[in-house]
Protein backbone atom coordinates (compact mmCIF):
# COMPACT_ATOMS: atom_id res chain seq x y z
CA UNK A 1 0.00 0.00 0.00
CA UNK A 2 1.36 3.39 -0.75
CA UNK A 3 1.89 6.25 1.80
CA UNK A 4 -1.01 8.33 -0.20
CA UNK A 5 -3.26 5.54 -0.04
CA UNK A 6 -2.82 5.19 3.67
CA UNK A 7 -3.14 9.00 4.45
CA UNK A 8 -6.32 9.34 2.40
CA UNK A 9 -8.18 6.29 4.44
CA UNK A 10 -6.38 7.93 8.15
CA UNK A 11 -7.65 11.45 7.08
CA UNK A 12 -10.97 9.94 6.01
CA UNK A 13 -11.88 8.43 9.20
CA UNK A 14 -11.11 12.06 10.54
CA UNK A 15 -14.35 13.22 8.55
CA UNK A 16 -12.14 14.70 5.44
CA UNK A 17 -13.37 14.00 2.15
CA UNK A 18 -10.85 12.38 -0.62
CA UNK A 19 -11.28 16.00 -2.17
CA UNK A 20 -10.52 17.82 0.74
CA UNK A 21 -7.33 15.44 1.52
CA UNK A 22 -6.44 16.15 -2.11
CA UNK A 23 -6.70 20.10 -1.21
CA UNK A 24 -4.94 20.34 1.90
CA UNK A 25 -2.39 18.34 0.87
CA UNK A 26 -1.40 19.99 -2.75
CA UNK A 27 -2.79 23.93 -1.39
CA UNK A 28 -3.02 24.42 2.28
CA UNK A 29 -0.52 22.05 3.29
CA UNK A 30 1.73 21.93 0.20
CA UNK A 31 4.71 20.18 0.24
CA UNK A 32 4.37 18.85 3.64
CA UNK A 33 4.99 15.07 4.27
CA UNK A 34 2.13 12.35 4.90
CA UNK A 35 3.09 12.72 8.16
CA UNK A 36 3.79 16.32 8.82
CA UNK A 37 -0.06 16.39 6.64
CA UNK A 38 -1.44 13.79 9.86
CA UNK A 39 0.29 16.18 12.59
CA UNK A 40 -1.59 19.18 10.81
CA UNK A 41 -5.22 17.83 10.35
CA UNK A 42 -4.76 16.88 14.18
CA UNK A 43 -4.06 19.92 15.22
CA UNK A 44 -6.35 21.77 13.39
CA UNK A 45 -9.69 19.24 14.34
CA UNK A 46 -8.03 19.35 18.42
CA UNK A 47 -8.22 23.66 18.14
CA UNK A 48 -11.33 23.87 15.84
CA UNK A 49 -9.61 25.88 13.20
CA UNK A 50 -11.01 25.28 9.53
CA UNK A 51 -7.99 24.87 6.85
CA UNK A 52 -10.40 25.48 4.58
CA UNK A 53 -11.84 28.89 5.65
CA UNK A 54 -7.72 29.82 6.22
CA UNK A 55 -7.92 29.98 9.88
CA UNK A 56 -4.77 27.68 10.25
CA UNK A 57 -2.24 26.47 7.65
CA UNK A 58 1.21 24.43 7.33
CA UNK A 59 4.52 26.58 6.19
CA UNK A 60 7.25 24.93 5.43
CA UNK A 61 10.52 26.58 6.37
CA UNK A 62 14.39 25.93 6.79
CA UNK A 63 15.82 25.84 10.34
CA UNK A 64 19.64 25.09 10.54
CA UNK A 65 20.72 21.82 12.04
CA UNK A 66 23.28 21.10 14.70
CA UNK A 67 25.45 20.35 12.04
CA UNK A 68 25.18 23.39 10.16
CA UNK A 69 23.33 22.30 7.11
CA UNK A 70 19.66 23.63 7.20
CA UNK A 71 16.22 21.77 6.36
CA UNK A 72 12.81 22.49 5.83
CA UNK A 73 10.52 21.73 8.37
CA UNK A 74 6.74 22.02 8.93
CA UNK A 75 5.29 25.30 11.02
CA UNK A 76 1.79 25.61 11.92
CA UNK A 77 0.40 29.06 11.92
CA UNK A 78 -2.70 30.49 12.02
CA UNK A 79 -3.55 34.81 12.30
CA UNK A 80 -4.09 36.31 15.50
CA UNK A 81 -8.16 35.66 14.58
CA UNK A 82 -7.68 32.09 15.30
CA UNK A 83 -5.59 32.40 18.36
CA UNK A 84 -8.57 34.71 20.09
CA UNK A 85 -11.37 32.23 18.69
CA UNK A 86 -9.73 29.28 20.13
CA UNK A 87 -9.66 31.47 23.69
CA UNK A 88 -12.89 32.85 23.68
CA UNK A 89 -13.88 29.52 23.02
CA UNK A 90 -11.96 27.88 26.15
CA UNK A 91 -12.30 30.45 28.94
CA UNK A 92 -11.01 33.63 27.61
CA UNK A 93 -12.95 36.82 29.74
CA UNK A 94 -11.13 39.54 27.85
CA UNK A 95 -7.78 41.32 25.82
CA UNK A 96 -6.40 44.45 26.64
CA UNK A 97 -5.21 46.84 24.27
CA UNK A 98 -1.34 46.54 23.93
CA UNK A 99 0.77 49.19 25.62
CA UNK A 100 4.18 50.23 24.62
CA UNK A 101 7.26 51.55 25.63
CA UNK A 102 9.32 54.05 24.11
CA UNK A 103 12.95 54.91 23.59
CA UNK A 104 13.90 57.58 21.40
CA UNK A 105 17.65 56.47 21.14
CA UNK A 106 16.15 53.50 19.34
CA UNK A 107 14.66 55.89 16.35
CA UNK A 108 16.12 55.35 13.23
CA UNK A 109 15.21 53.50 9.88
CA UNK A 110 14.12 50.35 11.26
CA UNK A 111 12.47 52.06 13.93
CA UNK A 112 10.46 54.62 13.05
CA UNK A 113 8.80 55.26 16.01
CA UNK A 114 11.55 54.12 18.60
CA UNK A 115 9.63 51.13 20.27
CA UNK A 116 11.29 48.98 22.35
CA UNK A 117 8.55 46.22 23.42
CA UNK A 118 4.87 45.77 23.33
CA UNK A 119 2.85 44.20 26.04
CA UNK A 120 -0.75 42.67 26.12
CA UNK A 121 -2.80 41.74 29.10
CA UNK A 122 -5.26 38.65 28.55
CA UNK A 123 -8.04 37.78 31.12
CA UNK A 124 -9.19 34.19 31.73
CA UNK A 125 -12.20 33.69 33.44
CA UNK A 126 -11.24 31.90 36.82
CA UNK A 127 -7.62 33.06 36.83
CA UNK A 128 -6.47 34.69 40.09
CA UNK A 129 -5.04 37.60 38.14
CA UNK A 130 -4.37 38.58 34.50
CA UNK A 131 -1.55 37.01 32.36
CA UNK A 132 0.88 39.49 30.57
CA UNK A 133 3.72 39.03 28.27
CA UNK A 134 6.09 41.62 26.08
CA UNK A 135 7.50 41.26 22.38
CA UNK A 136 10.81 43.46 22.11
CA UNK A 137 11.07 45.29 18.49
CA UNK A 138 14.28 44.14 17.56
CA UNK A 139 13.86 40.19 18.23
CA UNK A 140 10.31 40.48 16.04
CA UNK A 141 10.16 43.23 13.21
CA UNK A 142 10.73 42.25 10.37
CA UNK A 143 13.60 43.03 7.41
CA UNK A 144 13.74 42.26 3.56
CA UNK A 145 16.62 42.79 2.17
CA UNK A 146 18.20 45.27 5.09
CA UNK A 147 14.93 46.98 4.59
CA UNK A 148 12.14 47.58 7.42
CA UNK A 149 9.13 45.38 5.61
CA UNK A 150 6.41 47.00 4.25
CA UNK A 151 3.40 46.47 7.07
CA UNK A 152 5.92 46.86 9.76
CA UNK A 153 7.48 50.19 8.34
CA UNK A 154 3.76 51.74 7.76
CA UNK A 155 2.14 50.14 11.08
CA UNK A 156 4.35 49.27 13.80
CA UNK A 157 2.56 49.33 16.50
CA UNK A 158 -0.52 47.00 14.88
CA UNK A 159 2.38 44.52 14.17
CA UNK A 160 4.45 44.29 17.26
CA UNK A 161 0.84 44.36 19.39
CA UNK A 162 -0.36 40.76 17.27
CA UNK A 163 2.62 39.76 18.26
CA UNK A 164 2.59 40.49 22.09
CA UNK A 165 -1.12 39.58 22.05
CA UNK A 166 0.24 35.99 20.84
CA UNK A 167 2.47 35.53 23.49
CA UNK A 168 0.04 36.68 26.50
CA UNK A 169 -2.68 34.33 24.64
CA UNK A 170 -0.29 31.33 24.43
CA UNK A 171 1.12 32.34 27.60
CA UNK A 172 -2.76 32.15 29.32
CA UNK A 173 -3.94 29.09 27.30
CA UNK A 174 -0.82 26.78 27.06
CA UNK A 175 -2.68 23.99 26.08
CA UNK A 176 -4.96 24.82 24.09
CA UNK A 177 -2.15 27.30 22.08
CA UNK A 178 0.69 25.25 22.37
CA UNK A 179 2.68 24.50 19.55
CA UNK A 180 0.79 26.97 17.12
CA UNK A 181 2.46 30.55 16.09
CA UNK A 182 0.79 33.52 14.27
CA UNK A 183 2.15 34.37 11.04
CA UNK A 184 3.28 37.65 12.48
CA UNK A 185 5.23 36.03 15.29
CA UNK A 186 7.24 33.73 12.41
CA UNK A 187 7.50 36.91 10.13
CA UNK A 188 11.09 37.76 12.05
CA UNK A 189 12.32 33.69 10.73
CA UNK A 190 12.25 35.26 7.06
CA UNK A 191 14.90 38.16 7.80
CA UNK A 192 17.29 38.21 4.81
CA UNK A 193 21.06 39.14 6.66
CA UNK A 194 22.90 41.97 4.22
CA UNK A 195 26.50 41.19 3.60
CA UNK A 196 28.20 44.60 3.00
CA UNK A 197 30.18 44.17 -0.37
CA UNK A 198 34.05 43.53 -0.85
CA UNK A 199 36.54 46.28 -1.35
CA UNK A 200 36.03 47.09 -5.31
CA UNK A 201 39.67 46.36 -6.08
CA UNK A 202 38.52 42.97 -4.67
CA UNK A 203 35.49 42.47 -6.84
CA UNK A 204 34.71 41.55 -10.52
CA UNK A 205 31.13 41.37 -12.25
CA UNK A 206 30.17 37.77 -11.30
CA UNK A 207 30.84 39.12 -7.46
CA UNK A 208 29.03 42.40 -7.87
CA UNK A 209 26.29 40.25 -9.35
CA UNK A 210 25.81 37.81 -6.15
CA UNK A 211 23.96 40.06 -3.80
CA UNK A 212 21.60 40.67 -6.53
CA UNK A 213 20.88 37.27 -7.33
CA UNK A 214 19.93 36.44 -4.04
CA UNK A 215 17.78 39.04 -3.00
CA UNK A 216 15.75 37.80 -6.19
CA UNK A 217 16.09 34.00 -4.93
CA UNK A 218 14.26 35.30 -1.42
CA UNK A 219 11.82 37.32 -2.83
CA UNK A 220 10.99 34.30 -5.10
CA UNK A 221 10.71 32.04 -2.37
CA UNK A 222 8.51 34.13 -0.79
CA UNK A 223 5.97 34.73 -3.97
CA UNK A 224 6.46 30.72 -3.96
CA UNK A 225 5.54 30.18 -0.43
CA UNK A 226 2.66 32.48 -0.07
CA UNK A 227 -0.34 29.96 1.34
CA UNK A 228 -3.02 32.49 -0.18
CA UNK A 229 -3.94 35.33 -2.53
CA UNK A 230 -4.10 37.93 0.69
CA UNK A 231 -0.72 36.32 1.60
CA UNK A 232 0.86 37.11 -1.90
CA UNK A 233 -0.97 40.58 -2.20
CA UNK A 234 0.92 41.46 0.95
CA UNK A 235 4.39 39.96 -0.57
CA UNK A 236 3.69 42.12 -3.46
CA UNK A 237 3.50 45.22 -1.24
CA UNK A 238 6.44 44.35 0.59
CA UNK A 239 8.34 43.97 -2.73
CA UNK A 240 7.04 47.08 -3.72
CA UNK A 241 8.44 48.78 -1.13
CA UNK A 242 11.73 47.07 -0.92
CA UNK A 243 13.77 49.26 -3.53
CA UNK A 244 14.90 46.82 -6.18
CA UNK A 245 16.14 47.83 -9.79
CA UNK A 246 13.78 47.93 -12.39
CA UNK A 247 15.24 44.44 -14.03
CA UNK A 248 14.48 43.06 -10.71
CA UNK A 249 11.15 43.69 -10.47
CA UNK A 250 10.53 42.48 -13.89
CA UNK A 251 11.85 38.93 -12.72
CA UNK A 252 10.05 38.68 -10.20
CA UNK A 253 6.41 39.96 -11.85
CA UNK A 254 6.81 36.83 -13.65
CA UNK A 255 6.80 34.64 -10.77
CA UNK A 256 4.36 36.71 -9.32
CA UNK A 257 1.41 36.30 -11.32
CA UNK A 258 2.11 32.67 -12.29
CA UNK A 259 1.54 32.57 -8.52
CA UNK A 260 -1.01 34.22 -8.71
CA UNK A 261 -2.64 32.05 -11.45
CA UNK A 262 -1.98 29.35 -9.28
CA UNK A 263 -3.82 30.05 -6.41
CA UNK A 264 -6.83 32.11 -8.17
CA UNK A 265 -7.42 28.54 -9.57
CA UNK A 266 -6.39 26.87 -6.38
CA UNK A 267 -9.83 29.11 -4.46
CA UNK A 268 -11.59 28.47 -7.64
CA UNK A 269 -10.91 24.52 -6.79
CA UNK A 270 -12.10 24.86 -3.02
CA UNK A 271 -15.11 27.21 -3.99
CA UNK A 272 -16.60 24.15 -6.27
CA UNK A 273 -15.20 21.71 -3.95
CA UNK A 274 -17.09 23.44 -1.35
CA UNK A 275 -20.09 24.06 -3.34
CA UNK A 276 -20.48 20.30 -3.97
CA UNK A 277 -20.04 19.00 -0.42
CA UNK A 278 -23.18 21.54 0.50
CA UNK A 279 -25.47 20.09 -2.25
CA UNK A 280 -24.66 16.65 -1.46
CA UNK A 281 -25.24 17.51 2.48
Amino acid sequence: MNTLATTTHTLERQTFTPEQIHLLKTQIAAGCTDDELRLFVHVAQKRGLDPFARQIYAIKRKVKLPSGQYDEKMVIQTGIDGFRLVAFRTGCDAIDDASFTYDAALKGPTNPLGIEKATSTVWRKGAPRPTSASAYWDEYRQMTGGVLAHMWKNMPRLMLGKCAEALALRKAFPEELSGIYTSDEMEQAENVPIQPPPPSSARDSSVDATPVDETLLYWQQRIEAAPTLAALVKVGQEIGGAGLPPKGRATLSKTYYAARARLQGADDELSAALDIQAEAS
